[in-house]
């Protein structure tokens, strides 16, 4: 795993950064999101599945914001300690599509109504393997910023794969940003469905980088915005039982058919769209999360608490 470029947190000079929150507080929140997803087995999506979301963003030369793509908080229980660190995960080409503007931004909902901007520090953490459409950044959001985490019981992991029997035919659902309403005083994530059409198996080829990768085919229609979604697959309770029912199989990586430049805002050429999109699977980010480098980084945060 590439280490991060610089510390988890950093203030912009004219967006405030988010600030630390209480480990006791986070951790708090996976509690709590793990005790409504697991009272939830309904079509209806649980509503952690719809407060993990923010939208990346950048400001334009006319001072004016353009929204490009979404990214998603998940929670990671400390190893020996009662509390959870948080990051924030999105697609990779989203951040090296924002590099030519000066700052990338990330708008949150607010608990007491409204958003804010906060620009986003550029510690990202990225996979080894560079055809891996993944981005991590640590993040403790402030107390009033409105975003519930995903935590690991739903993280969907080989060995759920196996032991579930995930497959083609699988419902999932993807949520974030439609870069045409991004709302005006909240960010309106909204939620798209499809199934899977195909799994990780033969390798895709991605000509933009000129190399192969791994990832579900899902029959769903995507478009500019949804790049760095979360992606569930829903499950019945023949299946799971009483476990959840929703399950982080998942990033949006994008259209099948699209092979250009990537640009910011993700322009992903709706009128080609194939109704096929692409989802790198979770066990990508997992090897980020859970890397010794990112083990050893939690364990010495944990010591200094």
């Amino acid at each position: 795993m590439r280490p991060p470029a610089g510390p988890h947190a950093a203030r912009g000079r004219n967006d405030r950064a988010a600030s630390r929150r209480t480990p006791g507080r986070t951790h708090a929140l996976l509690q709590s999101e793990v005790a409504r997803s697991g009272t939830l087995a309904t079509v209806r999506a649980p509503d952690v599945i719809a407060s993990c979301v923010a939208f990346l963003c950048v400001r334009g030369e006319d001072d004016a914001i353009r929204f490009g793509g979404t990214a998603f908080y998940v929670g990671v229980k400390a190893e020996h300690a009662d509390h959870g660190w948080g990051y924030l995960v999105t697609a990779r080409h989203n951040i090296t599509a924002a590099e030519q503007y000066p700052a990338l931004l990330g708008r949150f909902n607010l608990t007491g109504g409204g958003t804010e901007y906060f620009q986003l520090p550029n510690s990202w953490m990225f996979p080894d393997d560079d055809s891996s459409d993944v981005a991590i950044l640590r993040l403790d959001p402030r107390n009033d910023v409105d975003l519930l985490p995903i935590g690991e019981r739903l993280f969907m992991t080989p060995e759920h794969l196996a032991s579930y029997d995930v497959g083609i035919g699988d419902e999932v659902i993807v949520m974030g940003l439609f870069s045409q309403h991004a709302g005006q005083n909240r960010n309106v994530a909204i939620l798209r469905s499809g199934v899977i059409s195909a799994m990780p198996g033969e390798p895709l080829e991605d000509r933009r980088i000129g190399s192969s990768y791994h990832g579900y085919l899902v029959e769903m229609r995507s478009f500019g915005g949804l790049s760095g979604s979360p992606v569930f697959v829903r499950l019945d309770k023949r299946r799971v039982g009483d476990a959840p029912s929703y399950y982080l199989l998942g990033i949006m990586r994008g259209h099948w058919d699209y092979s250009g430049p990537v640009q910011f805002p993700d322009d992903e050429r709706d009128a080609l769209n194939m109704g096929i999109a692409i989802v790198t699977p979770w066990a990508d980010a997992m090897k980020v999360l859970f890397s010794e480098e990112e083990r050893c980084w939690r364990r010495a945060s944990d010591r200094r608490l």
